[in-house]
């Protein structure tokens, strides 16, 4: 099939469909990439396609992992072109591409070029174009930027800008300078809300520890309007467990639920990790046994935590339950392909060659060859 037939099959695709056929797309000769290019362009001409969000982020990350920078250039600039170039919601979707894709210095011409297109810019592109240095990991450049561009360009920073500042300070260690933006912001009247405080406690349980990471989970219960949601949750269990106290982070869970926060994979996968460093199989089974009960999708990260640790403890029975488990999930591999090959060696060794055959043939499925030793 040719790479315009899919692109024009991927139009009146359902969402999960069309991830099928982009996978099936040549991201890595030149004209492989030419096609994917042109085709994605000639179908941008259709106004409703130019609605599918997922299609233009897959694009553009799958260009920017082939380090194809001119062609994302070509299809964002591309776009000007359209009527929806006028409107905010639209430019910002292309900035926050150009972070995404590193070419921070193409989302600031596009923020400088708004006028142009007689587009408004207000706080929220202006938090776009923060938020694409953040994402192209240039940190030190967006504390400059909140300072410089609102008195050049008359715009009131809200709190969502106040929280890529902060995320930005966290990120390079400056705590101290993220607090003191949660200060100004109060004082301006622009109320931190849970995403602040998520921000400030991933980086205090991190850099300073569990005891300063609880005064700012102090500080966020104290607030009338932030309740902690479920990665406020997860931040603080990490935060015991980076500090060595598993079981009371299994406590956590039972406050959550208390007040009214679900856990999801990511609350069990903090569990699991940390049993699984103590070396306590038996409750790392049991989060995982709790993670398929409470009907949660297991991710890359859980297989990838458990799996080997379940090879290391020789218990291949549940390492063959969950390498199944992961290729029976649809679209993206959800275990490292080493690991199974460990699995395969593991059950060989056991006397289990059924079962490492059937493996090896459920990988063959996923169109990754994994050979049988010869003399099985």
């Amino acid at each position: 099939m040719s790479g315009v037939s899919r692109l024009r099959r991927i139009f009146t695709a359902k969402p999960s469909t069309t991830v099928t056929f982009l996978y099936h797309d040549d991201y890595e000769t030149p004209q492989g990439l030419r096609n994917v290019v042109d085709t994605f362009k000639k179908l941008c001409e259709n106004k409703l396609f130019r609605r599918k969000v997922a299609i233009y982020d897959y694009i553009v990350r799958r260009l920017a992992k082939a380090k194809a920078f001119p062609l994302i250039e070509e299809i964002l600039e591309s776009q000007k072109q359209y009527q929806e170039i006028s409107t905010e919601g639209f430019v910002i979707r292309l900035i926050s591409l150009y972070g995404k894709a590193g070419m921070f210095n193409h989302a600031h011409a596009l923020f400088d070029q708004m006028p142009s297109f007689n587009c408004p810019r207000s706080e929220k592109s202006f938090t776009a174009l923060l938020n694409a240095f953040l994402t192209a990991n240039r940190f030190d450049q967006v504390p400059d930027l909140f300072r410089q561009l609102p008195p050049q360009y008359s715009i009131k920073p809200d709190t969502a800008s106040y929280n890529v500042v902060i995320h930005a300070f966290c990120e390079m260690g400056s705590i101290d300078s993220a607090l003191k933006m949660i200060r100004e912001m109060e004082e301006l009247g622009h109320r931190p809300n849970v995403i602040t405080f998520n921000t400030l406690l991933g980086a205090f349980y991190e850099k300073r520890g569990y005891a300063e990471g609880e005064k700012i989970w102090a500080l966020m219960r104290a607030q009338e309007d932030v309740r902690p949601d479920v990665a406020s949750y997860k931040i603080r269990m990490s935060g015991l467990i980076r500090d060595g106290r598993v079981t009371e982070a299994v406590k956590v869970v039972d406050e959550m639920i208390v007040n009214g926060v679900k856990p999801d994979v990511r609350c069990f996968n903090v569990l699991i990790k940390g049993f699984c460093s103590d070396g306590r199989m038996e409750e790392a089974k049991y989060w995982y046994d709790e993670l398929v009960r409470s009907k949660c999708v297991a991710d890359r990260t859980t297989y990838d935590t458990f799996v080997p640790f379940l090879i290391e403890k020789g218990d291949f029975d549940m390492a063959l339950k969950l390498c199944e488990a992961a290729m029976a999930m649809g679209g993206k591999l959800l275990i490292d392909v080493q690991v199974l090959k460990q699995v395969v060696e593991g059950l060989i060794g056991q006397g289990m060659i059924g079962e490492a055959t059937k493996l090896v043939g459920l990988a063959k499925e996923k169109n990754l060859e994994i050979e049988l030793p010869l003399n099985t």
